[in-house]
């Protein structure tokens, strides 16, 4: 089957026409009265654009370009291996779609979560140091001030909270941390081991049981690393190369986002209910009243509206109070 087809030599931008034929899987074509072959199974083959040319290339940047509808229906035919065979059908097109949307969607929904969990508890001590340091630090610039509360009041908070560092080794290094802030009552795990406080939370509390409730709460959410797992997860790229690569250092970057992530991001469900149970056990091992923690939620509630959703900082993203209170 013969035909003429457009050359370009790949030095200068014109054409010209040059007889072709196809046998089988080679295409001939006559350049400068010299004959030559081209194997159809090994070179490139370019399908037109619209209503285009098909482009067969030669090597060297040299090509044919053919729109003889006799010729292109047998390269269409040449060209019949797996990627074409998709792009020439629609469901598997949509099949393939659907599985990089979904593979999307698992990845955010379960990997990076998994990955970030690897990462936090993989943190080395300095690390965690200096980005509890620098976060509380850029948090002291933005929303707190210094504490306004008596001697007398932070010696009784803070051995409240010593008790419950003694319960575990882990804990000790955690710190206690007193702020008097414009947001109201609130409190706070700062990732790599500050709690803090606000005057109006200690003063808002009606009971020693109530100080418990939520030193114990914030504790939980320290020793699952909570709050450093929900900075992570917000910081996909980061922790997927910390994860696959094992370099922890670009990590500190992360600092600058603490203030965002404790002020507006809300813990999971999961993470609510570990730091739930870890309160609750610690209460009742100690003889304080399991229900001291909800009790003093609906206090917050009450000193800003009844709905949630007016409950400032990162107390927005406890479960409602009133079902704990049921719940207990």
């Amino acid at each position: 089957m013969e035909t003429t087809a457009a050359y370009y030599n790949g030095n200068t931008a014109g054409s010209v026409q040059v007889p072709v034929s196809l046998q089988g899987s080679r295409l001939g074509y006559v350049v400068n009265g010299q004959d030559l072959w081209v194997d159809l199974g090994v070179t490139t083959m370019r399908p037109p654009i619209a209503r285009g040319a098909w482009v067969i290339e030669l090597g060297g940047g040299a090509e044919l370009h053919i729109d003889d509808e006799r010729i292109t229906s047998r390269l269409a035919s040449q060209r019949s291996g797996f990627i074409e065979r998709l792009e020439g059908a629609w469901h598997w097109a949509l099949i393939s779609a659907l599985v990089a949307i979904t593979s999307t969607w698992a990845l955010l929904t379960w990997g990076v979560p998994i990955a970030a969990k690897q990462v936090a508890f993989a943190l080395p001590e300095d690390i965690s140091s200096r980005m509890r340091e620098e976060g509380l630090g850029i948090m002291d610039e933005l929303f707190f001030s210094e504490s306004r509360l008596d001697e007398e009041d932070r010696s009784h908070v803070t051995t409240l909270f010593k008790k419950i560092q003694s319960t575990h080794p882990k804990f000790e290094s955690y710190q206690l941390e007193f702020r008097y802030s414009e947001i109201g009552p609130n409190a706070f795990a700062v990732p790599g081991g500050f709690v803090v406080m606000t005057d109006q939370l200690i003063e808002l509390a009606e009971n020693e049981d109530q100080l418990v409730a939520v030193l114990a709460h914030e504790v939980g959410h320290l020793y699952g690393r909570h709050s450093l797992r929900i900075l992570l997860q917000n910081s996909t790229t980061a922790v997927l190369i910390a994860a696959f690569t094992g370099d922890l250092s670009s990590i500190t970057a992360l600092s600058a986002a603490i203030p965002t992530i404790l002020m507006q991001a809300k813990y999971s469900r999961d993470f609510e209910r570990e730091a739930d149970e870890f309160a609750f056990d610690y209460l009742d091992a100690n003889g304080y009243s399991d229900e001291a923690l909800s009790k003093l939620l609906l206090l917050l509630e009450d000193s800003v509206g009844k709905d949630d959703s007016e409950v400032p900082g990162r107390f927005s993203s406890h479960p409602p109070s009133r079902e704990r209170v049921d719940k207990d």
